[in-house]
């Protein structure tokens, strides 16, 4: 296929699949709730929650979470609050409160786009029942709850589907979400794709010279600068802490200060600590939606350098600066251009970007086979999510990325490691070990590399003590340099490393039912769906087909071979499991020791990005000697699924936080 050609139908493909899930977007709508409610005899700001049942019952998956303040004068406040789903609906239940205390709601309105579905005033004719409720008592401005438990909830809807069941007559001035402004977005976004795709099979005769690197740095360029950008503030898991911290270390303050027992953070400028409280505070306000005009008004904020307050952000004074260097250029960076707070956070993002995609594409360079099962990987929605944050995650990914194709490249050199080479190795070791401790035994990964190559196995022996003992005693400087200022990461929940410990240790059989536990409940939420990509705080999910076409296409990528002479002996397959299975092992035992309380049945705070850099290491595994012969067009839909996923994952983003 000539470029034209391949340029021609990679567009049309686009463009077709643009439209199909515009098309779906907008013949199901968001849910929109709107209602009065007066708080009384409660604290000032309380806490809501609507739960929606989408056909599996109430679940924690399905809700969201928004506050309310009470009025001086008991008056009631407008709330309207959207659904984080375009699903139907079958049941609705609202938690007006989180504790003790007593609410009066009236008007609720539940409407799918323009069309009510459902007007209630007063509140009166709901069919409610409930859990710590005592009294209800109806009245004709409204209904007035008092609730005498904690956690009390009203069932406000038994049968959502029999109010629409009526409904069948619906035209396209029903789906108003079908506007102007999107059509003016899915234009633009068409367009930037076919430049794009254009310009990197510009002067390629046929798509087999498309070079895997240079498709991923354009394909992670164009995706990762849009989610850099429409992501809102402070929605990426730990950022506003990532913030503070690459913040702090641009003052080059490398230790966190320690106020008392349990405040550990630093004095930073009051711009920057109030941001993301002003960032929440309006997601809050509005059920979880944002505008253009409030990034554009915070934006205007200045960042006063020299009034100061402090701000306790202990879960990430533990990374060493090595995991915020890409960050903290860029805060030096608009720092000397006087940019405002919020500014600072996109040069964050930003950098942290552009250093995660130079790493990976060195890395897919420089690797002999597998290159396209690690642009596949990179290019997941979830990892690109966190490389165009401010997470020092992108850091530890991009040199683990690196660290294993330069541990391939090595094991297949014909000849023996330069000097230069063994000093580059044993560097990218360190560096990675210093960015999160948990990957410590990735440097077993050496023995995938014959022991010739180092001139001979006392000397590749010892290479490998010296390159394990370095690691080790970096890591285990850096946690006495801030031994003193250590505190409990969670102290509501009764954190203690030291009884974790103790408990690990004298009773060895229970603590493998918890790991047991731990992965019964949860892992296929861990390594499936959450290593592909669940977004924001871990409430966004992506379409539920692309979590198993996903897998599918990774494992067909990792069993067929892109060159000839990669061989895997069963004893390398050992020494990637062993490595892989140790790693987890240690990953979930630090969250263990920090994050859960004394003897805790089930592992609390996993996360499946913990996974991203172990993720080449388990796809290796089936990595075969067989050579796909046709594999111009596999390519072609390669490229054309991967950029396909990113596009959806970014209208997601868009869909949820923004409203067109």
């Amino acid at each position: 296929m000539t470029g034209r050609k391949i340029f021609l139908v990679t567009f049309l493909c686009y463009l077709l699949l643009l439209t199909a899930v515009a098309l779906y977007l907008d013949n199901t709508g968001k849910t929109r709730i709107d209602f009065d409610l007066a708080l009384h005899q409660t604290q000032e700001t309380a806490k809501g929650e609507f739960f929606f049942d989408t056909g599996d019952g109430f679940r924690e998956k399905e809700t969201i979470k928004f506050y309310y303040h009470q009025d001086a004068n008991n008056q009631y406040k407008h709330h309207s609050i959207y659904l984080p789903t375009r699903k139907k609906i079958k049941r609705l239940r609202f938690d007006p409160l989180q504790e003790r205390g007593v609410v009066t709601i009236k008007n609720i309105v539940v409407q799918k786009l323009d069309n009510p579905l459902l007007h209630f005033s007063p509140i009166k004719s709901v069919p409610v029942a409930g859990k710590g409720i005592r009294t209800i008592n109806t009245f004709v401005n409204g209904l007035s709850i008092y609730m005498d438990k904690d956690d009390p909830h009203l069932i406000l809807l038994n049968n959502l589907e029999s109010y629409t069941a009526n409904k069948t007559n619906w035209s396209w001035s029903d789906f108003g979400y079908f506007s102007f402004p999107r059509i003016i977005l899915l234009v633009l976004a068409s367009c930037l794709l076919a430049f794009a795709s254009c310009f990197v099979i510009a002067n390629c005769k046929n798509i087999s010279e498309v070079r895997p690197q240079r498709f991923y740095f354009f394909a992670a360029f164009f995706f990762g600068s849009m989610l850099v950008f429409l992501n809102p503030p402070f929605q990426v898991p730990d950022e506003s802490s990532h913030y503070y911290r690459s913040y702090q270390l641009s003052d080059f303050k490398i230790k966190a200060e320690k106020r008392s027992v349990t405040e550990l953070g630093g004095f930073l400028p009051e711009a920057v600590t109030m941001m993301p409280s002003r960032v929440d505070q309006f997601f809050q306000q509005w059920g979880h939606v944002m505008t253009l005009s409030v990034i554009e008004k915070s934006l205007d904020i200045p960042l006063d350098p020299d009034k100061k307050l402090f701000m306790p952000f202990a879960n990430t004074t533990i990374y060493s600066p090595v995991s915020y260097l890409p960050q903290t250029a860029g805060v030096l960076l608009a720092r000397f251009f006087d940019m405002s707070a919020l500014q600072l956070m996109y040069m964050g993002r930003f950098f942290n970007l552009l250093s995660w995609m130079v790493v990976i594409s060195v890395a897919i360079k420089i690797i002999p086979s597998a290159k396209w099962l690690l642009v596949l990987l990179a290019l997941l929605p979830m990892s690109i999510y966190e490389a165009s944050s401010l997470s020092a995650d992108a850091v530890t990914n991009s040199l683990a990325f690196l660290m294993i194709a330069l541990t391939v490249r090595f094991k297949y050199l014909k000849r023996l490691l330069y000097s230069k080479e063994k000093v580059l190795y044993f560097f990218l070791c360190v560096l990675l070990m210093l960015s999160k401790f948990a990957y410590l035994p990735m440097v077993l990964l050496i023995f995938l590399i014959q022991g010739e190559k180092f001139g001979s196995k006392s000397k590749f022996w010892i290479f490998f003590l010296l390159l394990l003992s370095s690691c080790t005693v970096t890591i285990f400087s850096w946690l006495w340099f801030i031994s003193d200022i250590h505190v409990a990461f969670s102290p509501d929940n009764c954190a203690d490393p030291f009884a974790q410990l103790t408990f690990i240790l004298q009773k060895p059989y229970q603590y493998f039912q918890v790991l047991c536990n731990t992965l019964m409940q949860n892992g296929m939420d861990l390594f499936f769906r959450q290593y592909v990509g669940v977004l924001a705080s871990l409430t966004l999910f992506l379409p539920e087909w692309i979590y198993p076409l996903t897998f599918l296409i990774l494992f067909f990528t990792a069993f067929f071979a892109d060159q000839e002479n990669f061989t895997l002996f069963w004893q390398d397959r050992v020494i990637l499991l062993a490595v892989l299975f140790i790693t987890i092992f240690l990953a979930f035992t630090m969250v263990y020791l920090n994050f859960n309380a004394p003897e805790n049945s089930t592992i609390v705070g996993l996360q499946g990005r913990y996974m991203i850099p172990l993720g080449p290491l388990f796809f290796l595994v089936f990595r075969s000697r067989k050579v796909l012969q046709s594999s111009t067009g596999y390519q072609l839909w390669l490229m054309s699924y991967a950029c396909g996923v990113l596009m959806v994952t970014v209208w997601i983003i868009c869909d949820r936080y923004y409203l067109f």
